[in-house]
């Protein structure tokens, strides 16, 4: 044979190689990728990232970008979201790794829990226009699947499903994303503390030997109730709160308690109370009482210890004003075990004085002879 001839023949079942190959893909189409450890997501622009929807079976929450940049709670009436928060769930959802291809057939997705009518959760990015956005609008998870130990998960608009080992979890409520603290205060620098009410009030206060003291006189055949008067005097150690809305929305509130607490620093927390049905709602705000002005010498006479109160006060002064910028207009509900101690009324921290037990009366002395005696066991008692 020559070597045209070899050389045709070659060709020629170089060409058929290929019709068999892709005649098999066409046939039966298959995914290019195992699916086995590898980033569910391959990265894309969280630039873009303008609105968040996290949609579970309980509740829907929409995180939106605001024209300042600054992303808000938009089911809270826009309260503030914490950036870290949204960047927490971007990384999570990065770092997703799959475990095996599940199917790639999206009449699949309805009996594997990833149609979105039926997912656990379902976690979109959309851009300023509203759109998913491009590589990555979202992801879709089922419920666990316990025989494989995981969750099937598919991107949005994507076929594709995939076994996911564990369950990714990310955070789905709207107050997940929100700073809940409402004051954090060190409990030894609080100077005193004061309750007023509609028909009464009372002051707790440190001593000169920074004990815990109740300022107001305790009525005569009354005492101090154990450590309650301390638990109202620390209330404002670690406050959070359980929800938030605007003060638009506070309808027939009556605050009629105030909760005041000054520091060592001058700086001063005021809360006013509201309490309708079970729950309990506070305003909060904060104010620095002492002279806000700061000088410092310019002939570098001070001591280090005097540029560092200085220094402090002013963080104190910038601390209160960033506190009233960010909480002025809004209402919270708090917990009501965090309630009882900021509104116990005067009465509720003392209690009645124990009476001193009587003792008891030595017994007659007739009484005491005839105890004496031994009954005699032949005499017969009787009438």
């Amino acid at each position: 044979m020559s070597n045209r001839k070899l050389t045709i023949l070659a060709v020629t079942a170089a060409v058929m190689v290929v019709l068999v190959v892709l005649t098999s893909h066409l046939d039966n189409p298959k995914p290019t990728m195992s699916g086995r450890n590898v980033n569910l997501v391959q990265g894309f622009d969280t630039s873009k990232i303008a609105t968040i929807i996290l949609k579970s079976k309980d509740e829907e929450t929409k995180i939106t970008q605001g024209e300042s940049g600054k992303y808000v709670v938009a089911n809270k009436d826009n309260y503030p979201a914490l950036i870290n928060e949204i960047n927490g769930l971007v990384a999570q959802i990065l770092d997703i790794k799959t475990v095996e291809l599940i199917t790639s057939d999206a009449k699949n997705h309805s009996d594997l829990g990833v149609a979105e009518d039926n997912a656990q959760y379902i976690v979109k990015f959309l851009d300023k226009a509203g759109d998913p956005i491009e590589g990555f609008g979202g992801i879709v998870v089922s419920e666990s699947d316990p025989e494989k130990q995981g969750v099937y998960i598919r991107l949005l608009g994507k076929d594709d499903v995939y076994l996911v080992d564990g369950s990714p979890w990310p955070k789905m409520g709207a107050l997940d994303y929100i700073d809940k603290r409402l004051t954090t205060v060190d409990k030894e620098k609080i100077q005193n503390v004061k309750v007023a009410y509609a028909d009464g009030g009372y002051t707790i206060k440190k001593d000169d030997s920074a004990n815990v003291v109740l300022e107001n006189p305790v009525p005569e055949g009354k005492k101090i109730k154990g450590t309650e008067y301390k638990n109202v005097f620390n209330a404002l150690e670690s406050l959070q709160f359980t929800d938030v809305m605007p003060v638009s929305k506070a309808g027939d509130l009556d605050f009629g308690i105030t909760y005041v607490c000054l520091l060592e620093d001058s700086t001063e927390y005021t809360l006013k109370i509201a309490k309708k049905d079970d729950k309990t709602y506070v305003t909060a705000d904060a104010d620095f009482k002492g002279e806000q002005s700061v000088k410092v010498k310019t002939d570098g006479s001070e001591s280090e210890e005097e540029l560092k109160a200085k220094e402090a006060k002013l963080l104190a002064v910038e601390a209160t004003k960033k506190f009233h910028n960010a909480h002025t207009g809004w209402v919270y509900e708090i917990a009501s075990w965090k309630a009882e101690d900021l509104t116990k009324k005067f009465e509720d921290i003392i209690e009645d004085q124990e009476k001193p037990k009587e003792e008891a009366k030595p017994a007659p002395a007739a009484e005491k002879a005839d105890s004496g005696k031994v009954a005699d066991p032949n005499q017969v008692q009787g009438g």
